[in-house]
């Protein structure tokens, strides 16, 4: 009798362990493409301020650094909101690990794209990341290009990127305001 139960207890512990493995493998994305997919829906829904450090936690969560390539995928797409498109650039820099030579050439091969985007504020995620990153040549050449932006906050940023520049502000929000696009 001792032995039934034993193998009872045992038959369930195992039965709820197999339920928590399939439902764990079922919620989390296998490929980049599948990561993409949920980010891109996720990104297509209106963003509250409220929500920019609460997306990152839950994505640095579920995805980690695999994250990082749909992000910078969505950070070019120019038929996504322009802050969703900051939050999608400055979101994979902080979830790609320090001196992660993948992130950086990502970086480098968008450079054209994100350095002239029409979008203000897609710019000044690229300032940001670049600083954020210490990439010194991409940001040294971002830097020179910024300082004739059309765009105040753009040059300011830039001015601050040069070396032995101190901030006008110490603090900076994380995430920018709702503005309207100059085109």
């Amino acid at each position: 009798m001792a032995d039934a139960a034993r193998f009872r207890a045992f038959a369930a512990l195992a039965t709820e362990l197999v339920v928590t493995l399939v439902t764990a493998l079922a919620t989390v994305p296998a490929s980049a493409s599948d990561i993409g997919l949920e980010l891109r829906t996720e990104f297509s829904k209106p963003l509250r301020q409220r929500e920019f450090a609460s997306d990152l936690a839950r994505w640095k969560a579920r995805y980690g650094d695999r994250a990082v390539s749909p992000l910078i995928g969505i950070a070019l797409d120019r038929r996504v909101d322009p802050l969703r498109r900051y939050q999608a650039l400055t979101s994979a820099a902080q979830l790609s690990a320090p001196g992660d030579p993948s992130f950086l050439s990502m970086l480098n091969a968008a450079h054209q794209s994100l350095a002239s985007d029409r979008s203000w504020l897609v710019r000044l995620a690229y300032l940001r990341t670049l600083e954020a990153r210490k990439s010194p040549r991409l940001a040294a050449y971002a830097r020179e290009r910024a300082l004739n932006d059309p765009a105040l906050v753009i040059r300011q940023e830039a001015s601050l990127l040069q070396p032995g520049a101190s901030r006008a502000s110490p603090s900076r929000p994380q995430a920018p305001f709702a503005a309207s696009q100059r085109k």
